[in-house]
């Protein structure tokens, strides 16, 4: 991963919204909140624990796909213009072999 994809598999991770419209802060800001999530905290800290890594986890899995879609597309994209570029070149060559 370049620096830049780095930067950017951040940057979507938090600043996009999930499914139910929160970000990567939301979600974790509203742990406190959340009764149950509560409840597994007094009973295990460790179980609480995990849990919390799981909602960062699937941010950042999430944001990994939209990343691998976007470079993707900008793949596609180049290959696309390089494929136009041989259509124009290879036109060109015909022109001038009539």
């Amino acid at each position: 991963m370049t620096p830049e994809q780095y930067n950017r598999w951040i940057e979507i991770a938090t600043n996009t919204s999930n499914e139910w419209g929160k970000t990567l802060q939301d979600a974790i800001a509203d742990l406190p909140y959340d009764q149950s999530f509560m409840m597994m905290l007094d009973r295990d800290p460790l179980e609480a624990q995990q849990y919390a890594k799981e909602i960062v986890s699937d941010f950042y899995s999430d944001a990994k796909e939209v990343l691998m879609e976007e470079e993707i597309g900008i793949e596609t994209s180049a290959d696309i213009k390089k494929t136009a570029k041989r259509g124009q070149i290879q036109s060109r060559i015909e022109a001038m072999l009539q």
